[in-house]
Protein backbone atom coordinates (compact mmCIF):
# COMPACT_ATOMS: atom_id res chain seq x y z
CA UNK A 1 0.00 0.00 0.00
CA UNK A 2 3.00 2.30 -0.19
CA UNK A 3 1.79 4.01 -3.36
CA UNK A 4 -1.03 5.68 -1.38
CA UNK A 5 0.11 5.52 2.23
CA UNK A 6 3.89 5.78 2.04
CA UNK A 7 6.55 3.58 3.63
CA UNK A 8 7.57 2.81 7.22
CA UNK A 9 9.50 6.04 7.84
CA UNK A 10 6.38 8.07 6.99
CA UNK A 11 4.54 6.56 9.98
CA UNK A 12 7.24 6.69 12.67
CA UNK A 13 6.86 9.73 14.95
CA UNK A 14 9.40 8.79 17.60
CA UNK A 15 12.15 6.27 18.32
CA UNK A 16 13.97 5.19 21.47
CA UNK A 17 17.27 3.42 20.85
CA UNK A 18 20.22 2.11 22.85
CA UNK A 19 23.54 2.96 21.23
CA UNK A 20 26.83 1.12 21.83
CA UNK A 21 28.06 1.93 25.32
CA UNK A 22 24.56 1.73 26.79
CA UNK A 23 23.31 5.30 26.37
CA UNK A 24 19.58 5.59 25.65
CA UNK A 25 18.70 8.05 22.91
CA UNK A 26 15.15 9.37 22.49
CA UNK A 27 14.30 10.93 19.12
CA UNK A 28 11.02 12.53 18.10
CA UNK A 29 7.84 11.92 20.09
CA UNK A 30 4.09 12.02 19.57
CA UNK A 31 3.88 15.36 17.79
CA UNK A 32 2.71 15.08 14.19
CA UNK A 33 5.08 17.89 13.15
CA UNK A 34 8.54 18.63 14.52
CA UNK A 35 11.27 20.56 12.67
CA UNK A 36 13.68 21.17 15.57
CA UNK A 37 17.16 19.85 14.85
CA UNK A 38 18.25 17.03 12.53
CA UNK A 39 15.72 14.26 12.01
CA UNK A 40 17.66 11.50 13.76
CA UNK A 41 14.66 9.20 14.05
CA UNK A 42 14.51 8.82 10.26
CA UNK A 43 18.22 8.13 10.25
CA UNK A 44 17.65 5.24 12.64
CA UNK A 45 14.58 3.95 10.77
CA UNK A 46 16.65 3.51 7.61
CA UNK A 47 19.90 2.31 9.19
CA UNK A 48 19.21 -1.47 9.33
CA UNK A 49 20.45 -1.64 12.93
CA UNK A 50 23.88 -0.22 12.14
CA UNK A 51 23.58 2.73 14.54
CA UNK A 52 21.93 1.19 17.60
CA UNK A 53 19.22 -1.09 18.92
CA UNK A 54 15.69 0.33 18.67
CA UNK A 55 13.80 -0.44 21.87
CA UNK A 56 10.63 1.58 21.34
CA UNK A 57 8.82 3.19 18.43
CA UNK A 58 5.89 5.59 18.41
CA UNK A 59 3.86 5.22 15.24
CA UNK A 60 1.03 7.17 13.65
CA UNK A 61 -2.35 5.46 13.25
CA UNK A 62 -5.35 6.19 11.04
CA UNK A 63 -8.81 4.55 10.93
CA UNK A 64 -9.31 1.54 8.69
CA UNK A 65 -11.16 2.37 5.45
CA UNK A 66 -14.82 1.42 5.31
CA UNK A 67 -14.43 -0.80 2.28
CA UNK A 68 -12.12 -1.80 -0.57
CA UNK A 69 -12.28 -3.32 -4.04
CA UNK A 70 -9.61 -4.79 -6.29
CA UNK A 71 -9.35 -5.10 -10.06
CA UNK A 72 -7.16 -7.56 -11.97
CA UNK A 73 -6.63 -6.37 -15.54
CA UNK A 74 -5.07 -8.43 -18.32
CA UNK A 75 -3.26 -6.86 -21.29
CA UNK A 76 -2.10 -8.18 -24.64
CA UNK A 77 1.52 -7.10 -24.07
CA UNK A 78 3.91 -5.29 -21.74
CA UNK A 79 3.57 -1.92 -23.48
CA UNK A 80 -0.21 -1.92 -23.13
CA UNK A 81 0.02 -2.68 -19.41
CA UNK A 82 2.47 0.16 -18.81
CA UNK A 83 0.33 2.56 -20.84
CA UNK A 84 -2.60 1.40 -18.75
CA UNK A 85 -0.83 2.24 -15.50
CA UNK A 86 0.10 5.67 -16.82
CA UNK A 87 -3.50 6.27 -17.88
CA UNK A 88 -4.79 5.39 -14.41
CA UNK A 89 -2.43 7.76 -12.60
CA UNK A 90 -2.96 10.37 -15.31
CA UNK A 91 -6.68 10.25 -14.62
CA UNK A 92 -6.00 11.41 -11.07
CA UNK A 93 -6.67 8.03 -9.48
CA UNK A 94 -4.54 6.98 -6.50
CA UNK A 95 -4.98 3.29 -5.71
CA UNK A 96 -3.61 2.03 -2.42
CA UNK A 97 -1.90 -0.73 -4.43
CA UNK A 98 -0.85 -1.10 -8.06
CA UNK A 99 0.82 -4.45 -8.74
CA UNK A 100 2.37 -5.72 -11.98
CA UNK A 101 2.93 -9.20 -13.43
CA UNK A 102 4.90 -9.97 -16.59
CA UNK A 103 4.41 -12.82 -19.03
CA UNK A 104 6.82 -15.19 -17.26
CA UNK A 105 5.06 -14.61 -13.96
CA UNK A 106 1.69 -15.33 -15.57
CA UNK A 107 3.13 -18.54 -17.07
CA UNK A 108 4.22 -19.74 -13.62
CA UNK A 109 0.78 -18.96 -12.18
CA UNK A 110 -1.03 -20.82 -14.96
CA UNK A 111 0.99 -23.95 -14.21
CA UNK A 112 -0.75 -24.00 -10.82
CA UNK A 113 -4.28 -23.85 -12.23
CA UNK A 114 -6.81 -21.35 -13.48
CA UNK A 115 -6.36 -17.66 -12.71
CA UNK A 116 -8.87 -14.85 -13.42
CA UNK A 117 -7.03 -13.59 -16.51
CA UNK A 118 -7.84 -14.01 -20.19
CA UNK A 119 -5.77 -16.73 -21.87
CA UNK A 120 -4.22 -14.20 -24.23
CA UNK A 121 -3.00 -11.95 -21.39
CA UNK A 122 0.76 -11.34 -21.60
CA UNK A 123 0.91 -8.85 -18.72
CA UNK A 124 -1.37 -7.86 -15.88
CA UNK A 125 -2.05 -5.06 -13.42
CA UNK A 126 -3.74 -5.49 -10.05
CA UNK A 127 -5.29 -2.40 -8.46
CA UNK A 128 -6.77 -1.97 -5.00
CA UNK A 129 -8.90 0.98 -3.98
CA UNK A 130 -10.15 1.75 -0.47
CA UNK A 131 -12.32 4.37 1.20
CA UNK A 132 -16.07 4.87 1.40
CA UNK A 133 -18.39 2.58 -0.63
CA UNK A 134 -19.46 5.52 -2.81
CA UNK A 135 -15.90 6.70 -3.34
CA UNK A 136 -14.55 3.26 -4.23
CA UNK A 137 -17.41 2.63 -6.69
CA UNK A 138 -16.65 5.95 -8.40
CA UNK A 139 -12.94 5.10 -8.62
CA UNK A 140 -13.63 1.69 -10.17
CA UNK A 141 -15.83 3.39 -12.78
CA UNK A 142 -13.10 5.94 -13.58
CA UNK A 143 -10.55 3.11 -13.75
CA UNK A 144 -12.54 1.33 -16.45
CA UNK A 145 -12.84 4.55 -18.41
CA UNK A 146 -9.13 5.32 -18.13
CA UNK A 147 -8.13 1.83 -19.26
CA UNK A 148 -10.54 1.58 -22.19
CA UNK A 149 -8.13 3.11 -24.79
CA UNK A 150 -5.54 0.40 -23.95
CA UNK A 151 -8.09 -2.31 -24.81
CA UNK A 152 -7.49 -4.69 -21.89
CA UNK A 153 -8.19 -8.33 -22.73
CA UNK A 154 -9.87 -8.96 -19.37
CA UNK A 155 -11.08 -7.00 -16.33
CA UNK A 156 -11.92 -8.91 -13.14
CA UNK A 157 -13.41 -6.90 -10.25
CA UNK A 158 -13.32 -8.35 -6.75
CA UNK A 159 -15.55 -6.88 -4.06
CA UNK A 160 -16.28 -8.13 -0.56
CA UNK A 161 -15.42 -11.80 -0.16
CA UNK A 162 -14.60 -12.03 -3.88
CA UNK A 163 -11.72 -9.59 -3.42
CA UNK A 164 -9.53 -12.29 -1.88
CA UNK A 165 -9.92 -14.44 -5.02
CA UNK A 166 -8.49 -11.60 -7.12
CA UNK A 167 -5.47 -11.36 -4.82
CA UNK A 168 -4.90 -15.11 -4.69
CA UNK A 169 -2.93 -14.99 -7.94
CA UNK A 170 -0.63 -12.28 -6.58
CA UNK A 171 0.01 -14.22 -3.39
CA UNK A 172 0.82 -17.37 -5.37
CA UNK A 173 3.68 -15.76 -7.30
CA UNK A 174 6.49 -16.50 -4.85
CA UNK A 175 5.62 -20.17 -4.23
CA UNK A 176 4.49 -20.55 -7.83
CA UNK A 177 7.83 -19.43 -9.21
CA UNK A 178 9.33 -22.79 -8.23
CA UNK A 179 7.20 -24.45 -10.89
CA UNK A 180 9.74 -23.12 -13.40
CA UNK A 181 12.98 -24.01 -11.56
CA UNK A 182 13.80 -25.35 -8.07
CA UNK A 183 15.95 -22.39 -6.98
CA UNK A 184 15.91 -18.61 -7.33
CA UNK A 185 17.74 -15.38 -6.72
CA UNK A 186 15.13 -12.91 -5.55
CA UNK A 187 15.84 -9.18 -5.90
CA UNK A 188 13.83 -6.06 -5.09
CA UNK A 189 15.00 -3.44 -7.57
CA UNK A 190 13.35 -0.03 -7.77
CA UNK A 191 13.47 2.60 -10.51
CA UNK A 192 11.49 5.76 -11.33
CA UNK A 193 8.00 4.59 -12.27
CA UNK A 194 8.32 5.80 -15.85
CA UNK A 195 11.39 3.61 -16.40
CA UNK A 196 9.89 0.34 -15.21
CA UNK A 197 9.25 -0.87 -18.80
CA UNK A 198 12.97 -0.54 -19.59
CA UNK A 199 13.93 -2.51 -16.50
CA UNK A 200 11.46 -5.28 -17.31
CA UNK A 201 12.68 -5.55 -20.90
CA UNK A 202 16.30 -5.71 -19.74
CA UNK A 203 15.41 -8.43 -17.24
CA UNK A 204 13.54 -10.46 -19.84
CA UNK A 205 16.41 -10.19 -22.33
CA UNK A 206 19.00 -11.03 -19.68
CA UNK A 207 17.03 -14.14 -18.80
CA UNK A 208 16.65 -15.15 -22.44
CA UNK A 209 20.38 -14.65 -23.06
CA UNK A 210 21.19 -16.85 -20.06
CA UNK A 211 18.55 -19.46 -20.88
CA UNK A 212 16.83 -18.87 -17.52
CA UNK A 213 13.29 -17.78 -16.65
CA UNK A 214 13.18 -14.37 -14.95
CA UNK A 215 9.93 -13.29 -13.32
CA UNK A 216 9.21 -9.57 -13.02
CA UNK A 217 6.38 -8.54 -10.74
CA UNK A 218 5.60 -6.36 -7.77
CA UNK A 219 4.81 -2.85 -6.72
CA UNK A 220 4.53 -0.90 -9.96
CA UNK A 221 2.81 1.95 -8.13
CA UNK A 222 6.12 3.00 -6.58
CA UNK A 223 8.50 1.53 -9.17
CA UNK A 224 9.59 -1.37 -6.93
CA UNK A 225 9.85 -4.46 -9.13
CA UNK A 226 10.81 -7.89 -7.85
CA UNK A 227 12.92 -10.01 -10.17
CA UNK A 228 13.12 -13.74 -9.51
CA UNK A 229 15.97 -15.37 -11.40
CA UNK A 230 15.03 -19.03 -11.55
CA UNK A 231 17.69 -21.73 -11.89
CA UNK A 232 18.70 -25.22 -10.81
CA UNK A 233 21.40 -25.15 -8.14
CA UNK A 234 22.37 -28.72 -9.02
CA UNK A 235 23.80 -27.35 -12.26
CA UNK A 236 26.79 -25.06 -11.56
CA UNK A 237 26.54 -23.43 -14.97
CA UNK A 238 23.00 -22.28 -14.16
CA UNK A 239 24.10 -20.86 -10.80
CA UNK A 240 26.85 -18.88 -12.51
CA UNK A 241 24.44 -17.68 -15.19
CA UNK A 242 21.92 -16.61 -12.55
CA UNK A 243 24.53 -14.49 -10.77
CA UNK A 244 25.54 -12.89 -14.07
CA UNK A 245 21.91 -11.95 -14.67
CA UNK A 246 21.70 -10.51 -11.15
CA UNK A 247 24.75 -8.32 -11.70
CA UNK A 248 23.35 -7.14 -15.02
CA UNK A 249 20.07 -6.16 -13.36
CA UNK A 250 21.77 -4.37 -10.47
CA UNK A 251 23.72 -2.20 -12.87
CA UNK A 252 20.67 -1.61 -15.04
CA UNK A 253 18.66 -0.38 -12.05
CA UNK A 254 21.35 2.12 -11.09
CA UNK A 255 21.79 3.29 -14.70
CA UNK A 256 18.04 3.89 -14.91
CA UNK A 257 18.21 6.19 -11.89
CA UNK A 258 17.07 3.58 -9.39
CA UNK A 259 18.38 1.37 -6.64
CA UNK A 260 19.51 -2.21 -6.02
CA UNK A 261 17.06 -2.48 -3.12
CA UNK A 262 13.72 -0.75 -2.78
CA UNK A 263 12.57 -2.34 0.47
CA UNK A 264 14.56 -5.33 1.74
CA UNK A 265 17.95 -3.71 2.35
CA UNK A 266 21.38 -4.82 1.16
CA UNK A 267 22.56 -7.20 3.88
CA UNK A 268 25.39 -9.52 2.85
CA UNK A 269 24.37 -10.56 -0.65
CA UNK A 270 24.28 -7.03 -2.07
CA UNK A 271 27.03 -5.45 0.04
CA UNK A 272 29.64 -5.58 -2.72
CA UNK A 273 27.36 -3.60 -5.07
CA UNK A 274 26.61 -0.75 -2.66
CA UNK A 275 29.70 1.30 -3.67
CA UNK A 276 28.60 1.19 -7.32
CA UNK A 277 25.32 2.87 -6.41
CA UNK A 278 26.38 5.28 -3.67
CA UNK A 279 29.90 6.24 -4.69
CA UNK A 280 32.84 7.12 -2.43
CA UNK A 281 31.60 10.48 -1.14
CA UNK A 282 28.27 9.20 0.16
CA UNK A 283 29.91 6.16 1.71
CA UNK A 284 32.51 8.36 3.41
CA UNK A 285 29.89 10.47 5.15
CA UNK A 286 27.66 7.51 5.98
CA UNK A 287 30.58 5.73 7.66
CA UNK A 288 31.54 8.94 9.44
CA UNK A 289 28.00 9.23 10.84
CA UNK A 290 28.07 5.59 11.88
CA UNK A 291 31.28 6.02 13.83
CA UNK A 292 29.70 8.82 15.88
CA UNK A 293 27.14 6.33 17.23
CA UNK A 294 29.17 3.12 16.96
CA UNK A 295 32.92 3.87 16.90
CA UNK A 296 33.91 0.20 17.12
CA UNK A 297 31.38 -0.88 14.44
CA UNK A 298 29.86 -3.65 16.52
CA UNK A 299 26.27 -3.12 15.35
CA UNK A 300 25.24 -5.38 12.46
CA UNK A 301 28.85 -5.68 11.19
CA UNK A 302 29.83 -6.59 7.67
CA UNK A 303 26.54 -5.60 6.08
CA UNK A 304 26.03 -3.21 3.19
CA UNK A 305 24.24 0.06 3.83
Amino acid sequence: RAVKYGVTRDWVLGVEAVIPGGRVLTMGGRAQKDVVGLDLKRLFVGADGKLGLITRATVKLIPLPETSSSVLVGFSDLAASMDGAMAVFGAGLLPCACEFMDVTTIKALRLGGDIPLAKEAQAALLFKFDGTPEGVAAEIKRLREALAPQRPVSVEVGEGEAEEAVWAARRDISPGSYRLRPNKLSEDLAVPRGRVPELVRIAQKAGADAGLPVLCYGHLGDGNIHTNIMHDADHPEEVQAAHRVKERLFRAAVELGGTISGEHGTGLTKASFVPEQLGPDQLHYMNAVRRVFDPNEIMNPGKGW
